[in-house]
Order: structure tokens, then C-alpha cells, then sequence
């Protein structure tokens, strides 16, 4: 059935006159591929959904007011819609913003990282740097000490050289320590002056001069000499086993206090003025 069929249908019982109804009015309810969309997609108004379209319709129809007021919310509804797009947008672009500002703060955040890191390493290699000068000054300390105790002996040697040298007192200044050479030297020269003397004194003509001269030196006497000499060899000999410097010291000493060149001179003197005397 169509709608023309039901437009004649209508005629011929009388309900309208000819031409009175319009064929295309009434062709759609007949279109039942459009209702089964509708219906699918739940466009289709029926019960109060129906009630109440139909009453909204009829009221903007016949009031202007109501159809101000509806197009008002329209606008209304319209406006709503592009602020509310618009604040879509907004969040997006912020959220957008947000999210550069999270991936700059993770930057900084790994640059703050590397940089307390950084700062740590400069931190212990300072300290490491500290600690070897630490240990440089005290080495240099150390070294220092021994230095100044090392020029002290040079000082103390030079003072001793000049001293020496100066020539104020017969003295003999040794700067070695190990005498064993020496002391074989002087082991050696002690037997030839032993010898020597007990040549020279016991006979030939310095035995007249010792026997002559002991007139003018009452003091003194060969037979003291001799024993003194003795006496200061066979100490010399003992002594520099243990102590050489002292020895060579006392040996030194004892010497200038028993004046032995005035002795010797005094004797020579004596026997000469005998001999011219004699002559």
C-alpha cells in the first residue's frame, strides 16, 4: 500500500473532497527501510517522548515568546558549546604546557643530578689534594729538620776549620771518624821514634849532650823523659782502640802542658855552651 492508494481509498468513501489530501503526505509512513533505521538508531519518538515533542512543537508554534525563549537557549546552548570547546582546548594546550614543563623538570632534575655529583668528585678530589700536600709538608718538614741539623755540622765544621786555621792553638783537627789507618801509621811511627830515641840517647854524641845537660836542668832527667814517652805511647796504643779522637786529644794536651820543646831546647842549649867550653 502506498500513499496514493490511501488517498484514493479515503476519497471513495467520501471523507475529504478531491484533491483535498496530498499523496506525498502520506507516503511515509510507508517507508519502513527509513522507520527500521530510525529505530535502530533510537531516533523514533514514541509514549511521552511523543507527548512531549508534540507539546514542545505546539507551544513554539503558537507562542512567539516561546520561540524567542527557545532560540535564546539555543544561542544559549550554542554559546555553551563553543566555551566549552574552546575550554576543551585550553586543557589540551595545558596539558600539552604541563607536559613540556614535566620533561624540562626531569632535565633539570638529571642536570642537578650530574651537577650534586659533580660537586662531590670536586669535593674528594680537594680532599685527596689536601691530604697529599699534608703529607708533602710534612715530608718537607721532616726534610727541612734534618737540613738544618746537616748545616749545623757544616757550621759547626766550618767554625772548627777556622778556628784551626787561625793558628791560635796547636791543635790537630781531624773530620774523620774511622782512625784504624791512622792508627797503624802511628803504631808504626811510635816503634821507629822508640827506636830512634834509644839510639840517639843511649850512645853517640846526644848522650853526652842528655848527660851533660842534666848539670843546667835539675828538674828534669833523661831517665824521665824516656819513661814519659813510654809511658804516653803505651797509652796511645791502648786507647785508640776504643776512643782514637780522645786519645789524640789527651795526647795533645799532655804534650803542651809538659813543654817539651822548652825541655829539649833547654838541653841543647846546655850541651853546646859544655862543648865550647871544653874546646
Amino acid at each position: 500500500m502506498s500513499g496514493a492508494r490511501l488517498c484514493s481509498v479515503l476519497g471513495e468513501l467520501g471523507i475529504g473532497g478531491h484533491g483535498s489530501f496530498e499523496p506525498d503526505s502520506f507516503e511515509w509512513p510507508f517507508q519502513y527501510e527509513e522507520y527500521e533505521q530510525l529505530l535502530n538508531e533510537g531516533k523514533l519518538l514514541e509514549g511521552e517522548d511523543l507527548d512531549s515533542a508534540y507539546d514542545s512543537i505546539s507551544a513554539f508554534s503558537s507562542r512567539k515568546d516561546n520561540q524567542e525563549a527557545l532560540f535564546r537557549n539555543e544561542e544559549r546552548l550554542t554559546e555553551i558549546r563553543e566555551a566549552k570547546s574552546a575550554y576543551k582546548e585550553d586543557a589540551l594546550e595545558m596539558q600539552k604546557q604541563l607536559q613540556r614543563q614535566k620533561s624540562q623538570f626531569s632535565l633539570l632534575a638529571g642536570q642537578v643530578s650530574s651537577l650534586i655529583q659533580g660537586k662531590r668528585a670536586r669535593v674528594a678530589a680537594v680532599a685527596a689534594v689536601n691530604g697529599q700536600l699534608a703529607a708533602l709538608d710534612e715530608k718537607l718538614a721532616a726534610r727541612n729538620l734534618e737540613m738544618d741539623a746537616v748545616l749545623g755540622k757544616i757550621a759547626s765544621t766550618a767554625q772548627k776549620l777556622a778556628h784551626y786555621h787561625k793558628g791560635d792553638e796547636n791543635t790537630v783537627f781531624l773530620a774523620y771518624s774511622d782512625f784504624h789507618s791512622y792508627l797503624i801509621g802511628d803504631l808504626a811511627c811510635g816503634k821507629e821514634l822508640n827506636l830512634w830515641f834509644s839510639k840517639q840517647f843511649d850512645k853517640g854524641p846526644f848522650r853526652l849532650v842528655a848527660e851533660e845537660g842534666k848539670s843546667n836542668c835539675s828538674w828534669v832527667s833523661l831517665d824521665v823523659i824516656t819513661t814519659c814517652l813510654k809511658r804516653v805511647y803505651g797509652s796511645l796504643t791502648m786507647r785508640l782502640e776504643s776512643s782514637p779522637t780522645i786519645m789524640i786529644q789527651r795526647l795533645i794536651d799532655r804534650i803542651q802542658k809538659s813543654n817539651w820543646n822548652e825541655v829539649f831546647k833547654a838541653k841543647a842549649d846546655g850541651s853546646v855552651k859544655n862543648l865550647n867550653s871544653r874546646i
